[in-house]
């Protein structure tokens, strides 16, 4: 298994480890960019937690430690020590399976950051406005954007978070 992360956000515009910006790229280089990560080696580990879960990790040889919770059921990906955050940090996202299995993300720019006493910061909203009127996704990513987001700030408002498959990975791969 493998997860690839299909950015259409400014990030790919920054000097360093990022593809060219896909929002300037036809859906033809697009496609060529997601195949060509496809086909490339990747030292992270993917497992299948469960049905609707999927866990990355770092490879075994880097130091760096962090977890990537990937909740298919309600397009949301959470990250732990991957960024410089206070704690998890969601990001809203789509998926799709490639031909070979692999798991598609694709960015719907929407990010919370969230703290450990659950204070959290929805960001990025101008930039998913921009790309909801852009055209850069459509209404039905759209759609699916703000329904992750509402179903996540609810429960962060109702303390029904952290889920208990983040707990469950979190203790699992993160040690704590």
């Amino acid at each position: 298994m493998k997860i690839i992360w299909h950015h259409v956000g400014r990030e790919h515009g920054r000097v360093g480890d990022y593809a060219p910006d896909l929002r300037l790229n036809t859906p033809h280089r697009i496609e060529e960019y997601i195949s060509d990560k496809l086909s490339g080696s990747s030292e992270n580990r993917y497992i299948r937690y469960d049905s609707n879960t999927l866990v990355e990790l770092p490879p075994i040889c880097v130091e760096q430690r962090w977890i990537i919770v990937y909740c298919l059921d309600c397009n949301l990906q959470f990250s732990l020590g991957y960024k410089p955050h206070p704690w998890w940090l969601a990001d809203v996202v789509s998926y799709r399976r490639s031909e070979a299995g692999e798991f598609i993300v694709r960015d719907l720019f929407l990010d919370v950051e969230i703290d450990e006493d659950l204070q959290y910061r929805v960001l990025d909203r101008e930039d998913f406005e921009f790309a909801a009127t852009s055209g850069i996704i459509d209404s039905f990513e759209a759609d699916l954007a703000l329904v992750a987001l509402d179903r996540l700030v609810q429960d962060l408002d109702s303390k029904a978070f952290p889920w208990p498959s983040l707990v469950e990975a979190q203790r699992t791969y993160w040690g704590t």
